[in-house]
């Protein structure tokens, strides 16, 4: 949608709000916290969705930024929103499968 009208602005808010909530029941449940990994190239800094119930290590973090940088080949790129929200499984550390 290229020019919002109010209504569908405040629609769209509220269902971020949706998403937040249960995003946040959902870690009540599994105990994983999203986590922005940056990794570092002379080029570009993209920034990467992990959620994990521990703070990545240097050695997974190092182990994920090698395993995504084909994704990046532009500076700027939206975040998919399966990682995000977690769904996606290179974004998880728990080995579990994607919804």
């Amino acid at each position: 949608m290229n020019n919002p009208t109010s209504i569908s602005t405040a629609d769209a808010m509220k269902f971020r709000a949706q998403a937040l909530e249960l995003l946040r029941k959902a870690e009540q449940f599994d105990g994983l916290k999203a986590y922005g990994i940056s990794a570092y190239n002379p080029t570009y800094l993209p920034v990467f969705v992990l959620w994990s119930t521990t703070k990545p290590s240097l050695d997974m973090i190092f182990s994920i930024s090698d395993a995504r940088h084909d994704e990046f080949e532009e500076t700027v790129k939206p975040i998919a929103l399966d990682d995000i929200c977690g769904v996606s499984a290179i974004s998880r550390v728990d080995g579990q499968e994607t919804a």
